[in-house]
């Protein structure tokens, strides 16, 4: 613990770019994907296709194994006969069952359907095994939950991550990510932790997360990746969070500064709102990175603006 690299970065001649769920969501309101979010193909493509670094998301499984994907909950269906008042025939039937109550071969064993797809867009096992060849990878890195253990050893050694540590939160409202008992978080951390110091080897490595408490157990508890706070602001679509070191920009800023955080991972449309935040932060020595960006001129202002690295879909 004698040499510390947790607040160490290097910067480079150009922001970088980092590569959202490697190559970025896979059901776009203009696009679909090559490959699923959050699977080893999309983010070995992302690096193949330019990306320095790429972002994924890791929570738990049952059995308390890191896994790569960014919902909290799964959609499961179930055949049922439906009643004489229904007509008699099959339904469909959904249940919604938090990824924490599976363990990782069950959920490796899902076929995955987006909640929406109502035109079967999903990439079928056909058009799988058609890139796979072209592709020289296997069927397994275009399946979703990989654990965080063979991201490490699949993905190109010389792209860099963005862990994001998934941990439920509570919205504004008295709503929360996932209404549920979860993993009690020290064991949390040391577990994702564990597997990162295990398997990592030489990669370069950055740990964000939006939970405040997981960003400062993550800095204590290791001395060689850096750890940086995403901030949900102010202007996103999505209920804001109960947390105001995880809402508001200025708290934001100030924790970073007070538990020696490498910086912040901010929301875009703060940043264009409100574009004092970035001197602000500047002023207390923060790397910046932002995230939310859908349009190239979007991508360009930022860093013009001087954030260090811009994380979009590619």
């Amino acid at each position: 613990m004698e040499v510390c690299y947790n607040q160490h970065w290097k910067r480079r001649w150009r922001p970088l770019d980092v590569g959202h769920r490697g190559m970025g969501s896979y059901y776009n309101k203009q696009r679909i994907a090559v490959a699923r979010e959050n699977t080893v193909a999309s983010l070995n493509w992302a690096g193949k296709h330019g990306a320095d670094y790429v972002e994924f998301d890791v929570q738990l499984s049952r059995d308390e194994i890191p896994v790569v994907y960014h919902d909290f909950t799964v959609f499961i269906t179930t055949k049922r006969r439906a009643t004489r008042a229904e007509g008699g025939k099959v339904m469909d039937e959904l249940y919604e069952i938090p990824v924490k109550d599976l363990t990782v071969r069950r959920l490796q064993l899902l076929k995955m359907k987006h909640v929406q797809d109502l035109q079967a867009l999903d990439v079928d096992d056909m058009e799988v095994s058609g890139l796979v060849r072209q592709d020289s990878t296997t069927i397994d890195d275009w399946q979703p939950f990989p654990t965080l253990q063979d991201v490490l050893h699949r993905v190109n050694p010389h792209v860099g991550f963005n862990v994001e540590v998934k941990y439920p939160m509570q919205y504004q409202g008295g709503k929360a990510e996932l209404d549920v008992e979860y993993f009690e978080k020290n064991d949390f951390v040391d577990r994702i932790l564990t597997c990162v110091f295990s398997h990592a080897g030489k990669r370069r490595i950055v740990f964000s997360s939006f939970d405040p408490d997981t960003c400062i157990m993550l800095q204590l508890k290791q001395n060689k990746y850096p750890v940086m706070l995403l901030t949900q602001g102010y202007f996103g679509d999505k209920p804001g969070y109960l947390e105001p070191r995880a809402r508001s920009p200025e708290i934001c800023i100030r924790l970073a500064k007070c538990e020696k955080l490498l910086g912040l991972c901010m929301y875009a449309k703060d940043i264009k709102i409100s574009p004092e935040l970035v001197g602000m932060a500047r002023s207390h020595k923060l790397v910046l990175f932002a995230w939310g960006v859908e349009e190239n001129i979007e991508i360009l202002n930022l860093k013009q603006m001087g954030f260090d690295a811009v994380i979009f879909d590619r």
